[in-house]
This record gives structure tokens, sequence and C-alpha cells, in this order.
């Protein structure tokens, strides 16, 4: 994702009067493709620079969050952050251990939106497997008020569940478009940016688009941050090693990442988990399809549902399938690809 350097952000962002508007994003997956398939770079030369009149300025990696509606897109108020200084513990004794200090980045309880302080808000639409979505919902309904996140103890992270109600996934907001609908969008759109450029789409391509980090390992148990068809579904479950079967014979033929150092905390034991080293959120897989069939659609329906990788079930892994942001998220070219 690039935006102008001078003015970044969606043209949508900024309501503070034509002279200082956003001048727009612009997704570069399909100019990537058409540079690592066949070679041609005239779709990244053209976007070096920013296409609003009088600007020039270049065009820099654009960060944070982007919300999808259907074809709108907007970007969610980041929460402001303070330094906090805590004293730390003794284990032993269970008190203040002295001459121990540390601090700590945390969300503040108000974030500033349009130079007005209002109360931090987070949303997000939750997804999951039944049993799991049965039990979050009945914790939500029976304890309006949560701790979450680190240093509960110390008073962090108490918040007030304002709304969480069950949705079926067709009246979800943001609406998301079947699975087979944002195939066919993507790679109509492939195939017009490279009629474009004088090239020919080939087989269907399917992009993953990371929403959390994903952890991946190879033959030997090493680390991978170069996932092929096969190691989506890694550690499947007998329930879906048919999923794991339909997804095994696509074919790595690109991707945009960056990798990740994670880590988490067992809170049973007592003990942090060990280290892994993943693929970032944001992170985008494309893989070349031999076949668009229902076991395909059916394993990545599943994919969206239950995530890809390692501790899954720890939420990493998470993904959108041919999300509409490399689509139709394109403020600095026309579209279609004409």
């Amino acid at each position: 994702m690039r935006t102008c350097k001078r003015h970044g952000g969606l043209r949508d962002d900024s309501d503070h009067g034509a002279e200082s508007q956003n001048h727009g994003a612009e997704d570069l997956l399909f100019d990537a493709l058409l540079f690592s398939l066949y070679d041609n770079g005239d779709g990244l030369r053209e976007l070096r620079l920013c296409g609003a009149e009088g600007c020039g300025q270049v065009l820099d990696q654009m960060g944070g969050f982007i919300g999808v509606g259907g074809d709108t897109f907007y970007r969610p108020p980041t929460p402001d952050t303070r330094t906090q200084a805590h004293v730390g513990l003794d284990r032993r004794r269970r008190g203040a251990s002295s001459g121990v200090l540390y601090s700590r980045e945390v969300l503040s309880e108000k974030t500033t939106v349009d130079s007005t302080l209002v109360p931090t808000r987070l949303q997000a639409d939750v997804t999951g497997p039944e049993p799991v979505m049965t039990a979050l919902l009945r914790a939500l309904r029976s304890e309006p008020v949560l701790r979450v996140g680190t240093a509960r103890s110390r008073g962090l992270g108490t918040c007030a569940v304002e709304q969480f109600e069950e949705v079926d996934q067709a009246a979800a907001i943001p609406t998301a478009a079947p699975i087979a609908d944002r195939v066919r969008q993507f790679n109509e759109h492939w195939a017009a940016r490279c009629q474009s450029q004088g090239e020919s789409p080939g087989n269907p391509l399917i992009a993953l688009t990371l929403q959390t980090p994903a952890l991946f390992t190879d033959a030997f148990l090493e680390p991978t941050l170069s996932p092929t068809g096969a190691d989506l579904l890694q550690a499947a479950f007998e329930s879906e090693e048919a999923h794991a079967d339909a997804l095994s014979p696509l074919t790595k033929v690109h991707q945009i990442a960056r990798p990740r150092q994670v880590q988490s905390w067992n809170g049973l034991a007592g003990f942090p988990h060990s280290s892994g080293l993943g693929l970032a959120a944001g992170s985008v897989l494309v893989f070349e399809a031999p076949d668009l069939g229902d076991a395909l659609f059916g394993a990545l329906r599943h994919i969206e549902e239950a995530g890809i990788g390692l501790r899954r079930h720890f939420g990493f892994g998470r993904v959108r399938v041919c999300s509409p942001i490399h689509t139709h998220l394109h403020e600095h070219m026309p579209q279609p690809y004409a």
C-alpha cells in the first residue's frame, strides 16, 4: 500500500478543507505481480510519484489499519497512548521490589478525535468455531465489565462492553462479499491489469491477506517464511483433512511479507510459550489455482473461519481471501484499468 508522502491517507479521511485533503492510497499488489511474474515494471514506475494536481511527491509506504465496508474504505481512529511507570514486584514476597522500575506503553482511556477527547472505543467483527463463540457470547452476556490485556492486577485493562450481539454472517457490518465473488472480482481486475500491460493473466490466482501474524514450519520443524499450499493447514485436525487436501495443489507465485517475532504467555503454567518467527499482519500470499472447484471454495471458507498455519487457537493466522483492498483501493489510477 502506498500513499502520498506529504498528504498521505485515504481521500475521504480528511475533512479540513480542499487544500489539505489527503491525496489517496494505492494498492500495488497487481503491479508487484506483473513485475514478479512477467518482469514488467511499468506499473511500478508509473506509481512512483503522487498524481494529485500540483503535488508530485513520492508515494511512500502506508501503515495502520483500514476498514472495509462493501466498496468503501475508512481508517478507524488510532487510540491515544501514553507511557506509564511501574515498580517491579518481588515474586517471593509478592510486594514491591526495591530499586526495580520499568515503564510500558499503554492505551489511554480517552482518544483525540477532531481535537476532542472521547472515550477510547475498540470494535471488531469476531468470528471463530461454534464452541468458542458460544462460550464467548455467554461470558460477555453474564459480565459486561471485562479486564483485558496484561497487568490486570495493577488496575489496567478494565473496559465495558457496550454492545455485543450475534449476527448472521450475511448481515455483518461491514458485509463481506461471498468468497466466490471476491475471487472472481480479483481475477477480473488482474486480467484487466495484465491486458493493459500487454500480458496474459494465466491461471486463476488466490490472494490471502493476513489479519494477524501467522506461523509456519518446514519439514525440519524450522520456521519458514515462505509457506506453500500444503503448509496453510499445518497440524490439521481430522475434520480438516479434506480442506488441507484441497489447498495442497495451490502453487505459490508471489508474496509480499515481513517477518515478525512473536511471543506469548502461558497463564496456566506461569511461563512464556516458546517464541516463534512468522509473517506479520498485512502480509499477502498469492497462489495459482489449477481449478476453482467447490472443494477449494469450501477450504477457503474454512480458513477464513479457522485461520492458517500454527497456533490458530491463539488467534494467529487470521486471513482474508482476495480482500477488496486489492481490487478496489486504487485512488491514484482509474478503475477498471483501461
